[in-house]
C-alpha cells in the first residue's frame, strides 16, 4: 500500500556542527491553485516534516534541488523490516 501527500519546503536550515548538515522542513499544500492541491489540502490539513540530514553530498544535494515553496509529492510505502 502507497499513501502520497504533497508538500512544499519550507525552510533549509544549515548547521555549523557538524559542518555540512542541515534540517530540512517540509509542510502541507495548502492552496487551492489547482484541483489537485485543493484535494491534497483537504486531505492533508495538517502536515509537517522535519529531517535532519548530516551529510553534506545530500545537503547539497536538497539545496539545489528543493528551493523554498517548491511542490513535491512525498511517497509512503511500507518498508520491510
Amino acid at each position: 500500500m502507497k499513501v502520497r501527500a504533497k508538500v512544499t519546503v519550507s525552510s533549509i536550515e544549515l548547521y555549523r556542527h557538524p559542518q555540512g548538515s542541515a534540517r530540512i522542513k517540509f509542510s502541507g499544500v495548502h492552496d487551492s491553485k489547482t484541483p489537485e492541491n485543493n484535494n491534497f489540502t483537504k486531505a492533508t490539513p495538517c502536515l509537517e516534516l522535519s529531517m535532519t540530514v548530516d551529510n553534506p553530498s545530500a545537503v547539497e544535494v536538497f539545496r539545489q534541488v528543493f528551493d523554498e515553496g517548491k511542490y513535491f509529492y512525498l511517497d509512503f510505502t511500507k518498508a520491510d523490516e
